[in-house]
């Protein structure tokens, strides 16, 4: 474009050349400084940041701009040093364009890409810690890219900031324009042809709204709409679109001095994420072409999501720790989660690196009510509509066994809040909800655990419980258990009222009452019924007489009655019953107390001392148990020669350890039992302390005879009375078997003639049994083993010889028992033959016994019946009848028809 230069002065010429050349103006006082830059370029602020006086410093300094009320920049020194002091720019008109430099205290503040918008007067404040605020005023003047034209060399020589016309002069000069060459005009006048190279490109969106660096975000799907518009340059430039090097298809239009390229890219995907896309815009092969470049930003749906930490069962009521991820959103996921309809907000995101992984944990507690229900994890990317995708986790809730316990059908609840009379049936069911199941329901009655009993009216079944035939123990409160693996739970109770007729309390208290004649006391009689005693009734007994006591005499006081009782003679001792009676009936057994006189206590007895020491000994009694026994014993102990009293002990037992004595002095002490009514009779003893450290027992001289010891003097003294009788009565039978084996009343002779041969008894029960027609002359001895087996005179069919047929013989020396025969008549037989049992003989110690051995002999087992009556003329001296033995015999074949006189049975 050609302009005449006949339009330009010199000045305005110059004014538009000459500052190009210069980065910042003049620094001069008074009124706003000019500052001129053109647009896209740099400038430096200018602001005095020298202290007025010496020790002073800068402490904060603001810019600001006269049609904006607030701050564009601060440098705040403030706490800080100088070089590290805080620096802030306002983001909505400098933002990163503005930069301060401490160490240039002229022109601090620097702005880049300056813009025409940024034309204006602004006021550096300059705050100091002890001088005043400094104001300054700068006024910032921003020139467009200008077309000009000069059409005559020699005027523009004479613009003495153009030293020539050369191009790279004017590109050293930093001028947005260079010359291409010289042209006659229409006039025949030389002109100057000025190329201008254009300015960097806007980029706007599909709105119309103009996008710096970052472009979107786009939604993954979106189509992408880019439009590059330049304004000016001579020539028009020609715009394009290019993405990693590669040019890309746009359509351009131009309108005027405007030009505008559209980009249009369809169907954006994940890896357009971050693309850089550049515009650029050129109008010749010698300068760089203008460009503007943006990056691609996008939102991404999350590509899944997954609850992690699933499990067959939770527990109810028990903190659970649930994680769900979430990947592939972009620039954030949002998780929620959810049962049923219903949002659970107890959650907490975390986000991994790269910003696509999306975790939430969630802090929950199931309910019981939650069971069977679906919980949700949802994971959105809300910038993007139906972008959610869900995982789903169906509940299976473990819980503590739930129960309600309630009356059963037949029971109304009104008749049992009233209370259930005795011998009445009470029916309970237990309600059990639980998972797991509860295999087994317990009852429990006051907290003890009930069993099935039948025969004491208790009937379990897995969820019901009859009480058959109540009564008072029954009452109390009832309640229901049952386990699972996730604990016991308890139902609540019930209380069981049962209604009974007045019984004795437990807590009865005092029952015996010790008094004396003419005192009086309070008898309390202390019932237990429900409902409550209406009416009592009290009974004297004595071993003469029953009386009714008068109602004048007692009181009532809801479930005691208390009677005032004075006995006024010894026949005022004895028994009070009281009986109680409610709506139900009068009480069966009446409560019993005693009345029994106190009087003086009876002194202590069987007084000992022992554990004697140089300095102490200790004195042991024994006391009266009695309704009139002592509350106390008191020791006194007196000096033996002057009858100080050195000693006083009281105690509630009769066991005194009397400490601080004398050695080798003679002490007596003095005892005596002491209660309500007075004190007993003095029991004094006498002892000497030793001299040497020797402990001894002691016993008192008048030693009293206790029950226990003439027990004991008693069943020694019987024991030796028996043991005495025993060795006569043997030493008796010894002598009378000596005479019998004699026969001629010459003595016991131990010498007498063997038989040939002798039989062994082996056994204690075994002894043999001789026929009487086969019984030698000679006798045979054999030892005796057992005096059981000698045949008692009262057994039946045995006869006994009596005495006077026996010739008297002198007691034998001898410790050994000569040979006596018995004659058996045994009835059972049909030829009446006797038997003859053979005595065993005691042998002298030292001695042996021969044994004679029976020839031709087979041994007999015969049983003896001792219930056959005796013979005629059968003895009743003895009575003694010993058990009925199995006793073998010994049978030889008859040898003699000779008679064998009975002897009495010898007792060893």
């Amino acid at each position: 474009m050609r302009v005449d230069f006949r339009q330009l002065d010199h000045l305005a010429l110059k004014e538009l050349l000459c500052p190009l050349k210069r980065d910042s103006v003049e620094i001069s006082e008074g009124p706003p400084k000019q500052v001129m830059v053109i647009e896209r370029g740099t400038v430096n602020m200018p602001c005095d940041l020298y202290p007025p006086a010496p020790g002073d410093k800068v402490v904060l300094v603001l810019w600001y701009r006269l049609d904006i009320k607030t701050p564009l920049y601060t440098f705040d020194v403030r706490g800080r040093d100088f070089i590290n002091a805080n620096k802030w720019a306002d983001q909505r008109y400098l933002g990163r364009r503005a930069s301060f430099s401490p160490e240039d205290r002229q022109t601090p503040l620097t702005l880049e890409d300056i813009r025409v918008p940024d034309q204006g007067i602004y006021r550096c404040r300059v705050d100091f810690k002890f001088s005043p605020t400094r104001n300054s005023l700068v006024n910032l003047t921003v020139i467009g890219p200008e077309r000009i034209v000069i059409d005559r060399l020699r005027k523009l020589k004479s613009i003495s900031c153009i030293p020539s016309l050369d191009i790279k002069e004017l590109g050293r000069m930093r001028i947005p324009f260079f010359l291409l060459g010289l042209e006659e005009d229409y006039e025949g006048g030389q002109v100057v042809v000025v190329h201008l190279p254009p300015p960097i490109p806007k980029i706007l969106d599909a709105k119309g709204q103009e996008v710096d660096t970052i472009v979107g975000p786009y939604n993954e799907g979106d189509d992408l709409v880019l439009i590059c518009q330049t304004e000016g340059g001579v020539p028009l430039p020609r715009l394009s679109w290019w993405r990693e090097g590669r040019e890309l298809p746009s359509t351009t239009r131009t309108v005027d001095s405007i030009v505008r390229a559209t980009l249009r890219i369809k169907d954006l995907n994940r890896t357009d994420l971050r693309e850089k896309f550049t515009c650029r815009a050129e109008n010749n092969n010698i300068t760089i072409p203008a460009r503007h470049v943006v990056t691609l930003d996008m939102n991404f749906k999350p590509v899944r999501v997954s609850i992690l930490s699933k499990t067959p069962r939770v527990s109810a009521k028990k903190h659970e720790k649930l994680v769900c991820q979430s990947a592939g959103g972009r620039p954030h996921t949002r998780i929620t989660w959810w049962i049923g309809d219903k949002r659970l907000r107890e959650s907490k995101e975390a986000t991994a690196g790269d910003g696509s992984t999306v975790t939430s944990t969630l802090k929950f507690a199931a309910e019981k009510e939650n069971s069977g229900k679906i919980l949700t994890c949802r994971a959105e990317n809300p910038s993007i509509p139906l972008s959610a995708i869900e995982d789903h986790w169906t509940l299976e809730v473990d819980y503590v066994p739930e129960l309600k316990l309630k009356l059963g059908r037949s029971l109304q609840e009104s008749q049992f809040q009233q209370g259930i009379e005795e011998g009445k049936d009470v029916y309970f069911e237990c309600l059990v909800s639980a998972s797991p199941p509860a295999p087994n329901v317990y009852w429990f009655h006051d907290g003890k655990e009930l069993g099935h009993n039948v025969s004491e009216g208790v009937i379990l079944s897995n969820r019901s419980l009859v009480l058959q035939r109540v009564d008072r123990s029954r009452t109390g409160d009832y309640s229901c258990r049952a386990t699972n693996t996730e604990g016991t739970g308890i139902s609540n109770s019930l209380a069981l009222l049962v209604k009974f007729v007045p019984v004795c309390a437990e807590e009865q208290g005092q029952r015996v009452y010790r008094i004396g004649v003419l005192e009086e006391t309070q008898v309390q009689c202390l019932v237990a019924s429900v409902p409550p005693a209406t009416n009592f009734l009290w009974r004297f007994n004595n071993t003469s007489d029953s009386v009714e006591i008068p109602k004048e005499r007692f009181t009532i006081e809801g479930a005691r009655s208390l009677l005032q009782y004075i006995p006024m003679t010894e026949l005022d001792y004895g028994t009070l019953r009281c009986w109680a009676s409610n709506e139900l009936g009068t009480q069966k057994e009446p409560c019993i107390y005693h009345i029994i006189p106190i009087r003086k206590p009876s002194p202590p007895f069987n007084c000992t001392l022992s554990n004697y020491t140089p300095d102490s000994v200790e004195l042991r009694c024994q006391k009266e148990e009695s309704p009139s026994s002592a509350s106390a014993f008191i020791l006194e102990v007196r000096d033996e020669d002057s009858q100080d009293v050195m000693v006083n002990i009281s105690s509630t037992h009769p066991v005194f350890h009397v400490k601080g004595l004398l050695p080798g002095k003679g002490v007596h002490l003095s005892i005596y039992a002491v209660n309500s009514k007075g004190k007993s009779e003095t029991i004094t003893l006498h002892a000497s302390i030793p001299a040497a450290a020797a402990n001894r027992t002691g016993k008192v001289t008048d030693l009293v005879l206790t029950p226990l010891l003439g027990i004991l003097l008693g069943v020694v003294g019987g024991l030796v009375l028996v043991a005495i009788v025993i060795l006569l009565v043997i030493r008796c039978r010894i002598c009378s078997r000596g005479r019998r084996g004699g026969g001629n009343g010459g003595g016991c002779h131990s010498n007498r003639k063997r038989g040939p041969s002798t039989t062994d008894i082996l056994d204690k029960t075994s002894l043999p049994l001789h026929s009487a027609q086969s019984v030698p002359e000679e006798d045979f001895d054999m030892e005796e083993k057992d005096p059981d087996i000698i045949p008692h005179k009262y057994e039946p069919g045995y006869m006994a010889i009596p005495s006077s047929n026996l010739t008297p013989m002198p007691c034998c020396a001898e410790t050994s028992l000569n040979r006596c025969e018995v004659a058996a008549w045994d009835e059972r037989h049909s030829h009446k033959q006797p038997l003859v049992y053979s005595q065993a003989t005691l042998p002298r110690p030292g001695r042996s016994v021969p044994r004679e051995r029976l020839e031709s002999s087979s041994t007999v087992y015969a049983t003896i019946d001792h219930r056959i009556p005796p013979p005629s003329g059968f003895d009743d001296a003895y009575s003694y009848s010993p058990p009925t033995p199995t006793v073998p015999l010994v049978a030889k074949r008859p040898e003699s028809k000779k008679r064998v006189n009975f002897a009495e049975p010898a007792v060893s």
